[in-house]
């Protein structure tokens, strides 16, 4: 390599890092044209494009749109056409520049023009840009090293320019689906008109222009997850993570690293692990069925919250989040701090505004409203024809006690949805029965194991779908309620 090709490969290394950081089209086209000029020493250099109505535009290293552009249209055509880069040279090599009538008029002694695919799509697409560059001067023309870096120069671009449409397709699509999302835990998207449920919106509006922590209460299946997604998106934290744990499904030691992250090294053979605090960084952090986080683990969220920075297990230094903490719990915390099972520090410092979501069987007519809106998203879903519930369902709802609350409405509604025969649920559909209802008279062993049936189920919802409280409930073995929820296919419900 001769000494002028070394440096102009310094040049060429130092245009393509500056070209790799930029952000915007305009600057992109600026820029390169400029260094392509800077790097062959041309007397003028421009950019030909097809825009997406199939039109050829021009641009030169102002980065402005040229109108009647005068170059060789042959090359620039020729170019578009093979895709292969073109470097014509005046008594260069005993070749001459072809006599076409712009070259002649424009007195054009060289011209480089490389192809460049700028356009997301599959590789091999035809060509949409061409860097073109001439020159009327004889005494420096341009080479065989020119038209090599040329082309790397213009291929690099173009790879930096599909980058760009790439990210700008990535977030309009983060945008769009962010919005969705957002629209789908609007709040005022949530079912239910009782008093207890206004008084919840008006919190939620007030929550809206706020970075409170929260605690949410609540009976199992009334909604709390539901409230926690809605404050979150629609806070200006809304772009940024959500992250959620439930503090009751995982053992002790795997809460505290779920949460806060271990070191690398801690023990042996563990690695590092980035836990949902950091995770959430700029977001919001949900703690599901905090009544059942053990006294240690409070002690580090305390911490956390009143200082909002947080060790790794295993780490030495503390880390500064800016994280937002939504906690929901099914158990009643003045009965759980009595017993000393929960802290009392961290109830203060979580109920800053408190929200309590009403059991199912308190919400009046919202019962209806659920009912309906259920039904018609699985008619929807699953292009069914069904159009409503019977008399005889509707009275049977209203007489039910709703122990797995809107969950289990949901629920029933969807399952009795895909039962029923004809176009109106029935109330055998729904598989509830209530206490001294005697218009089915089944036989004896049927009617055991519908009790045991809804019994399994009752001790299930009430627990969370956690078997091992749920079976010393029922004062039988985890194997054996295991064995029952099977046999009765009694699947813990999603929210």
């Amino acid at each position: 390599m001769t000494l002028v090709a070394r440096e102009k490969t310094r040049l060429l290394v130092k245009i393509v890092e500056d070209l790799s950081i930029v952000s915007e089209e305009a600057t992109l086209i600026r820029e390169l044209i400029r260094s392509a000029l800077e790097f062959t020493g041309a007397a003028r250099g421009f950019l030909a494009r097809i825009n997406d109505e199939g039109n050829t535009e021009f641009f030169d290293a102002s980065g402005e749109r040229l109108i009647n552009l005068e170059i060789s249209h042959s090359v620039l055509n020729d170019v578009f056409a093979s895709g292969r880069p073109v470097c014509l040279i005046q008594n260069a090599d005993g070749r001459s520049m072809p006599t076409t009538a712009s070259i002649l008029s424009l007195d054009l002694k060289s011209i480089m023009a490389c192809p460049m695919h700028t356009r997301t799509g599959e590789a091999g697409s035809p060509t949409d840009a061409v860097l073109y560059v001439d020159s009327q001067i004889v005494s420096r023309p341009f080479d065989r090293w020119d038209l090599d870096f040329f082309s790397i120069l213009a291929q690099h671009t173009a790879a930096v320019w599909r980058n760009l449409l790439l990210n700008r397709e990535m977030e309009t699509g983060f945008k769009l689906l962010h919005e969705e999302v957002r629209s789908k835990f609007d709040y005022h998207k949530i079912v239910g008109k009782c008093e207890t449920m206004q008084k919840v919106y008006e919190i939620l509006e007030i929550l809206r222009s706020t970075d409170l922590d929260v605690l949410i209460t609540g009976d199992t299946g009334t909604g709390k997850e539901l409230i926690a997604k809605a404050i979150h998106y629609s806070s200006n934290r809304s772009d940024k993570p959500l992250k959620q744990i439930n503090c009751a499904a995982l053992p002790e030691g795997l809460v505290e690293a779920e949460i806060f992250g271990v070191e690398k090294n801690v023990a042996t053979e563990v690695k590092s692990r980035r836990g949902m605090i950091e995770q959430a960084d700029g977001g919001t952090l949900f703690l599901d069925e905090i009544g059942d986080m053990p006294l240690r683990i409070q002690n580090r969220l305390l911490h956390f919250l009143e200082t909002r920075k947080y060790r790794r297990i295993g780490g030495r230094e503390e880390t500064a989040a800016d994280v937002r903490v939504l906690a929901a719990t099914n158990k009643v915390l003045t009965e759980e701090i009595k017993t000393g099972r929960f802290r009392d520090a961290l109830r203060y410092r979580l109920e800053i505004i408190p929200i309590h979501l009403p059991p199912l069987k308190e919400r009046g007519n919202d019962l209806q409203l659920l009912a309906e809106f259920f039904l018609s998203d699985v008619v929807e879903r699953n292009s069914l024809k069904i159009k409503g519930f019977t008399n005889d369902a509707w009275e049977l709802m209203h007489q039910y006690d709703w122990p797995g609350n809107v969950r289990e409405l949901k629920h029933r509604i969807q399952s009795a949805a895909f039962l029923t025969s004809g176009s109106l649920i029935q109330r055998h559909d729904l598989g509830i029965h209530v206490p001294g209802d005697l218009r089915a008279v089944v036989p004896l062993a049927e009617r055991r194991d519908s009790l045991e049936q809804q019994l399994v189920r009752r001790a299930l919802e009430r627990h969370g779908f956690r078997v091992r409280p749920a079976a010393e409930e029922l004062r039988i073995s985890p194997t054996t309620l295991r064995r029952k929820a099977a046999k009765y296919r009694i699947d813990e419900p999603r929210e």
